[in-house]
């Protein structure tokens, strides 16, 4: 579905494409991408691709030169051999947005590579979710990608599309707020969001990330809602593609768990989608994993959700997410313990 709908919005664009990733891996999914990209160049949109220059490290400048040739603009966010000495390095541009004529655009989690975007038949498929948004909203996803754009190139983006912006009011319209974090913003507004949402909660706190490792005030929110009889229920992969995130995250787990919270592991392959369901009144989707990297280092955009409507959509894609869980984090052994005090201690890096 999230292919399907890339490729709709890059064949519905008529003026430009704006498109920002952490990974464009040049794989099936990321070849037939940019064969979609250099032909809507070629036919005269104006193309913007932003990279990240850790994420798509593997991306190579011969794989992306044939949309170059094509008038497609690239441009790689703290590329990690351009002043790597200025600290940049560890700053990295996680965001996922791709925006045709300033009007509409498709966010979430998902990357541009055949584990996100391939056949949902394939085993290697990983569950992940994406959306898209169309109306006023959609003009602060371009205010931030065109300073990103700005950031990484040096250069303006162009101007603007002409393309008319959808009604501010419409019958069925979901309410939507745009929530950026990163350095380039003041404050750390996606940890506040999260850590009042957790404080909030009083009927239903569910969560779901790819990776697991709060800080110890997040951990202590999470732990509170439990105790005010809050159904807590946190979802994530029982075993994801980093390792040691993976051990980092169990020790605040097992603790949530103790205390009554519910630990729910997806068996059946990878879940990289990143969700939060408090009540009936409010959700969080975007790109930020629960980590204290997505939540106060990297370059992030998450999207609140307060209608009803589009909250409960969310909540009915969890629900069905959480019938191929299992249930429960093991106990730990005592050289285990240690290994996971360990690297909880790095956690902050992870």
């Amino acid at each position: 579905a999230s292919y399907a709908a890339l490729v709709a919005l890059i064949e519905a664009a008529q003026q430009r494409i704006d498109l920002c990733f952490f990974i464009f891996h040049p794989d099936r999914v990321g070849q037939d991408i940019l064969q979609h990209l250099i032909r809507r160049a070629e036919e005269g949109v104006r193309v913007h691709l932003l990279l990240d220059g850790v994420g798509s490290l593997q991306t190579r400048e011969r794989f992306l030169k044939p949309l170059l040739e094509a008038g497609g603009h690239i441009a790689f966010f703290n590329p990690v051999l351009h002043r790597p000495l200025r600290g940049h390095t560890n700053l990295r541009n996680h965001r996922k947005l791709a925006i045709a004529d300033d009007s509409r655009v498709l966010a979430g989690g998902a990357n541009i590579a055949s584990e996100y975007m391939g056949p949902e038949s394939e085993p290697e498929r990983w569950r992940d979710l994406t959306f898209i948004i169309e109306g006023p909203v959609v003009a602060r996803f371009v205010e931030l990608f065109r300073a990103d754009w700005r950031y990484a190139s040096g250069q303006e983006p162009g101007r603007r599309s002409a393309h008319t912006m959808a009604p501010a009011c419409r019958s069925g319209q979901a309410r939507l707020q745009v929530v950026p974090s990163g350095p380039d913003m003041p404050g750390d507004a996606l940890y506040d969001v999260l850590l009042t949402a957790i404080f909030g909660a009083r009927q239903r706190l569910w969560l779901v990330t790819p990776y697991f490792i709060p800080d110890d005030a997040l951990c202590r929110a999470i732990i509170l809602a439990v105790h005010r009889g809050v159904d807590v229920r946190i979802l994530l992969p029982k075993q994801s593609n980093h390792r040691l995130a993976d051990i980092a995250g169990r020790s605040y787990l097992r603790e949530i768990q103790q205390e009554g919270g519910r630990v729910l592991l997806y068996g059946q392959g990878m879940v990289h989608a990143k969700a939060v369901v408090a009540d009936e009144e409010l959700a969080i989707l975007g790109s930020a994993n629960t980590d204290m990297r997505s939540l106060l280092l990297n370059y992030e955009v998450g999207v609140l959700v307060t209608s009803q409507t589009e909250v409960k959509q969310v909540s009915r894609w969890l629900e069905k997410l959480m019938q191929g869980c299992e249930e429960g984090v093991e106990d730990v052994s005592a050289i285990g313990d240690m290994g996971e005090g360990l690297a909880r201690l790095l956690a902050p890096q992870l």
